[in-house]
């Protein structure tokens, strides 16, 4: 997906960028870079934020992403990752 714009809604965070682009990217997110500085996890996105995201096998959803998610679908699979 490299250079492709993703549509979220008004205070999508990381997390939800992350799980929009695909589940495992969201359930093992480990770190994130908002143009080419590092950010927290939990950090919103603005318009034309360029966004890399790293990945990392042992790392695995929080329980408190619920608290700072805005799509459904990140709330659904952080959910279904806690069943």
């Amino acid at each position: 997906l490299r250079g492709d714009i993703i549509e979220l809604p008004k205070g999508a965070t990381i997390i939800d960028f992350a799980y929009k682009i695909h589940t495992d990217i969201g359930n093992h997110l480990y770190k994130a870079y908002i143009n080419g500085k590092e950010v927290e996890l939990i950090q919103e996105l603005n318009n034309k934020d360029r966004i890399l995201l790293l990945q990392n096998e042992d790392s695995h959803p929080e329980e408190e992403w619920l608290e700072h998610v805005v799509t459904s679908q990140a709330r659904r699979q952080i959910t279904k990752y806690f069943r």
